[in-house]
């Protein structure tokens, strides 16, 4: 179907005007022959390109009112006005509703448009700005609006925003016919289940597919000046940002990739952030339109390129190049730049600032790229950024060992506290889990180390450990307690507990009680009594083992709970 929505034409309207042409494909655009060109077609056009529509045909009307020559020179003068835009020779056809001239060329011509491929939005979620809400007898609650992205179906349930309130779609018409489903670019009214009644609805809200859209109140974008600006654009300038049918106050910075302090002025594309006073719901790709505060001349436009844009370091290079790889021109061209910038990306969030369903974006579709998975949502990174956290934190823990010959390891949170945006985006700990499986780092203890690392032991040390291990080895089954050992070698209670703990860790001490240790061929032993003793039938009770062992009460009881 071929579906028109007329559009006020004049300068007063122009806030309607921009409300009704966003999401079309083809401009019909007319000029009376009597009047020609006026201030309102230049600012017409202005807007028809800053939001990018394709296609552009003019109806020069009004040919009865005036003679051939007139005619002649108003065509003049609009291929004129079209030559600094993007439209290459758009059709010019004179018509009067008069006599009829020229109305079936051009109703043929329109009829022969071919009509522009939405394949790429069916892969979309479904997203429409509403434009009006009115209340009908007998059906209930009627939005009305232009689908700008993906498709609806009776019966589904939808988001407004903003207020996030789930609805339910009870019927659907399409250019004015009872419709099961309407599509990308078509005009469509949407009879809703909701709670809000029609007064509550503003002009600009969204209805949008269940999670597949955030409210912003700051945006990134590619900005285009509108052509003979009357005055520079200033660094936090008071705007109105039209963008669907909402219409916003917000503040505009240039952004230069020179410096950190924003742009003053430009009559290039170059990238801006908008402040908003209020959040609104978008996405990447989505084409706005900037007028001045009082809504009365036309800055410039452009599109949607960061939902999530910083309040700080706005113009940094790092920042430009970012902003850079989300502005190409394809989906697909701007994930493999940010992948090659070498920094995380969230896929999740990507697909839903994007708008694009899951099968419309996936990691398949970058080359040199791993997955993982932080906070249930799934990560992508270039491969040699993967290698090289990989990399530096192998050689972190080598220098680690370098640097503390003594020590078992390193705190793994030390590790992350020289890399909190690989903690925050979960690269860290992906890397660190997958060097644990392939077993390149051992975590013992909580402390992370080299495959086969032992601590360096100092003489003295040494000397400490051979006294503590002779002293048990010759109390045999009798384990003596930490200050009996003290006691009998003179070595210090504190550095004798210290030493012992260091051991256990090590592997050559086992702790039975916290004031006791012994040596594994000691409990080994002991274990071997106890399973002879459940062999020859005896009840394995504090007594029958004390009298086995010939041990006191208390080294009885502590054995008995470190084997339970």
């Amino acid at each position: 179907p071929l579906g028109f929505i007329d559009v006020p034409g004049h300068q007063r309207f122009i806030n309607n005007m921009i409300a009704g042409v966003s999401g079309i494909d083809l401009a019909l655009l007319a000029v009376a022959a009597d009047d020609g060109v006026m201030p309102q077609t230049h600012e017409h056009l202005q807007v028809l390109a800053l939001l990018q529509v394709p296609n552009l045909v003019i109806a020069l009307t009004k040919t009865d009112a005036v003679d051939e020559h007139r005619v002649q020179e108003v065509e003049a003068q609009l291929r004129q006005t079209l030559a600094p835009f993007h439209w290459l020779s758009p059709p010019v056809f004179p018509v009067s509703n008069v006599t009829g001239e020229g109305i079936d060329t051009l109703q043929s011509h329109l009829l022969q448009c071919e009509a522009v491929a939405r394949g790429h939005y069916d892969a979309q979620h479904f997203h429409a700005s509403i434009d009006r809400a009115f209340h009908i007898k007998g059906t209930g609650l009627v939005v009305t609006g232009t689908v700008a992205a993906g498709s609806v179906a009776v019966g589904d349930t939808l988001i407004m925003q903003p207020g996030e309130e789930r609805v339910k779609v009870r019927g659907l018409r399409v250019h004015d016919e009872t419709a099961q489903s309407a599509r990308a670019g078509e005009r469509c009214a949407l009879n809703i289940v909701s709670a809000k009644t029609a007064a509550e609805i503003a002009r600009g809200d969204w209805l949008t597919a269940p999670g597949s859209a955030e409210l912003t109140a700051r945006i990134d974008v590619r900005f285009c000046p509108a052509q003979d600006l009357p005055f520079a654009l200033k660094p936090y300038a008071p705007v109105k940002l039209h963008v669907g049918a909402r219409r916003v106050a917000a503040r505009l910075v240039l952004l230069s990739a020179d410096t950190d302090t924003p742009g003053e002025e430009t009559t290039e594309s170059c990238f801006a952030q908008l402040m908003l006073d209020e959040a609104i719901c978008t996405f990447r790709g989505q084409r706005f339109v900037v007028r001045d505060h009082a809504g009365l001349v036309l800055l410039g436009g452009g599109s949607v390129l960061d939902l999530r844009a910083p309040k700080a370091g706005k113009s940094r290079p790092q920042r430009i190049a970012l902003l850079e790889a989300l502005g190409a021109p394809t989906e697909l061209e701007a994930l493999n730049l940010l992948v090659a910038l070498g920094q995380p990306i969230c896929l999740s969030s990507l697909r839903r600032d994007w708008n694009i369903q899951q099968n419309g974006l996936t990691a398949s579709m970058v080359d040199a790229a791993l997955t993982y998975t932080h906070e249930g949502n799934e990560w992508l990174v270039a491969e040699s950024r993967w290698q090289a956290v990989s990399a530096d934190l192998l050689d972190t823990v080598r220098c680690w060992h370098g640097q503390h010959p003594q020590q078992r390891g390193i705190k793994a949170a030390l590790l992350g506290n020289a890399r909190e945006q690989l903690k925050r985006t979960g690269l860290l700990q992906a890397v660190l889990a997958e060097l644990l499986r392939a077993g390149k780092l051992e975590l013992p203890e909580g402390l992370l180390r080299l495959p086969g690392h032992r601590p360096l032991v100092s003489t003295e040390d040494e000397q400490r450990w051979q006294l503590l291990r002779g002293n048990l080895a010759d109390a045999g089954l009798n384990i003596p307690l930490l200050s009996e050992i003290a006691a009998n070698t003179g070595i210090e209670p504190a550095s004798l507990e210290q030493l012992a703990s260091r051991k256990q860790k090590d592997g050559v001490l086992l702790k039975v009680s916290p004031k006791r240790y012994a040596l594994p061929p000691q409990l080994h032993e002991l274990a071997d009594a106890l399973l002879a003793m459940q062999q020859r039938g005896e009840d394995i009770s504090i007594v029958n083992v004390k009298r086995s062992w010939q041990a006191g009460r208390n080294l009885t009881v502590e054995l008995l709970e470190y084997f339970d």
